[in-house]
Parts: C-alpha cells; structure tokens; sequence
C-alpha cells in the first residue's frame, strides 16, 4: 500500500513529503526477492507496470523526517497483528500542516458498514472514514458514497475501545480510570486506528491509551494522525493523559505527549481526571 500511494502523492503533490512507516530494507535482501516480485506484482496490478527497482524508490520515497512544515504521513497497514489475524486493521493517510491534521482517511476493510453491527465483527465488507479540518468527517462503503457523520451525546452506558495489545496499554489502568469515573461501561478491543474510526461513526464513546507504568513510550506520527482528525471532525475531543492536544510538529514521534484520552466531549474532562486520579 505504501509503494501505490506514494506514486499516486508523488504524481499530484510532488513537493510535500511522505512520512511512511515502511521502507525498503527488508525486500532489499536477497533472500526476499520472491516476495518482492509477489509485491511488484501487487503493485503492478493496482496502479500499472512497474519494475522491481520502481517499487523500491516509491517505497524509500516515504523515508522524510517529518521535519517539514506540512507532509503526508501514512501508515500503510496499521494494526499488523490485527492484519495477520484476520482481524481490524487500516490503511491510514493524513496531511499534517504546522503540527496540526489538516486532512485524514482511513481505510478499515474489516469494519461493517452498518453502525449497528457489533464494531467487534469482521465481515470483510469495509468502510471508509475521513475528514477535513474544519470540515467534518464522512463515512460509508469502500465502494462510497460517504455521507456526513456526528457522534451522538453519551448519556448512558460508555462505550470504551481500547487496543488488543497489552504492549500498547495498560488494561488494568483502563480498568482503574473506568471504576474511578463511576459510570457503566462496557469495553471493546481492536486493532489499528479503526479504533478512531469506531469514534467517528459514534459506535465507542472513549479510546484510552494508557502507558504501562515505568514504560515512555513515544507514540509514532502515523498510528494517530488520520485517526485523531476523523474522531475530532466527528465531534470526539482528543488529547493526551495531561490533557494536551496531540502535537505532530516535532518529527516521527509525538515527542510532546503521553498516551491517548479521546472521549465524547461531555465525558472528556471527567475520564481525564479519572485516568490522573487512579493512575
């Protein structure tokens, strides 16, 4: 996927950069090259005859430090445990502009289009889901039409998603923070930024990511950017654990923040302190 969007980037946008997770190190080995040439193939198929050498460069062409004022960041198959599952994962591009998401799509082929189907189910059916700052946020079909989405108040019963992944939360402070809020909750877990997703078509109420304790993790630019833009659109406020908007100025890393407290704006403030109260 990185290798096909950074040739469609790099023939509309030239100029702005690529941030990418992948590079081409691994298909550079020779004992990779039938799968490069599987790859090749791949790519090939989508956006026309290209050489393995080709794919190569498109592939190296997301290798910027996220140093300019605006770049294209993607995470080409974000969730990758999720994706080996058989599970949700997504395809996630977004355009940062002075530390800010100006644009985000993601791309989740796991997710039922339908909102009221378990978000925990895998149908193969896929949805898509993005967003313009200032613009709102659309979702619908692989196929489209997309159609504007507004998360709904959360009254009653929260909706928490939070990742798969013991390394990328610490469940038993999502756990601590949820009993400290005193509200009844119940808990989804997924893969990939299709947790964002879920957010945005009003199927969760709250995503925490919360760090292990004694672990600094520096979360990356690609696992929040797009995800971040189409939950806020939506109506969803996203910050750290400090309460901080998450900073995407600062090169691959989210080196400004810690974790992640996205919530429906009238639990926001409340889930904040009980993530600081109980960590």
């Amino acid at each position: 996927a990185q290798a096909i969007v950074a040739s469609i980037l790099r023939d509309a946008d030239g100029s702005t950069p690529l941030v990418g997770e992948e590079t081409s190190a691994a298909l550079r080995e020779p004992e990779n090259n039938a799968l490069l040439a599987l790859v090749t193939e791949a790519v090939s198929s989508a956006i026309g005859e290209r050489s393995p050498d080709d794919v190569l460069t498109l592939l190296d062409h997301g290798g910027h430090d996220a140093s300019a004022p605006e770049y294209w960041v993607l995470d080409p198959v974000d969730g990758t445990k999720g994706f080996l599952r058989g599970e949700h994962f997504a395809v996630a591009l977004g355009l940062v502009c002075d530390g800010h998401p100006t644009l985000g799509v993601l791309g989740c082929p796991n997710l039922h289009v339908a909102t009221t189907q378990s978000p925990e189910a895998v149908d193969g059916q896929g949805v898509i889901v993005a967003a313009e700052a200032g613009q709102g946020c659309a979702t619908g079909g692989m196929e489209g039409p997309l159609a504007p989405v507004k998360r709904s108040t959360c009254e009653g019963l929260v909706r928490v998603c939070t990742s798969v992944e013991a390394a990328h939360t610490d469940h038993t402070a999502v756990d601590a923070a949820m009993q400290t809020l005193g509200r009844e909750w119940t808990g989804v877990r997924l893969d990939s930024q299709a947790k964002y997703g879920l957010l945005a078509r009003d199927q969760a109420d709250a995503y925490l990511r919360l760090p292990r304790p004694g672990k600094r993790y520096v979360e990356r630019v690609w696992d929040h950017a797009a995800g971040a833009l189409v939950a806020m659109e939506s109506g969803t406020t996203v910050t750290d654990i400090s309460g901080k908007p998450l900073d995407f100025g600062h090169g691959r890393g989210l080196e400004q923040n810690t974790g992640v407290v996205a919530a429906a704006p009238e639990i926001h403030s409340a889930l904040l302190e009980a993530v600081r109260s109980s960590g």
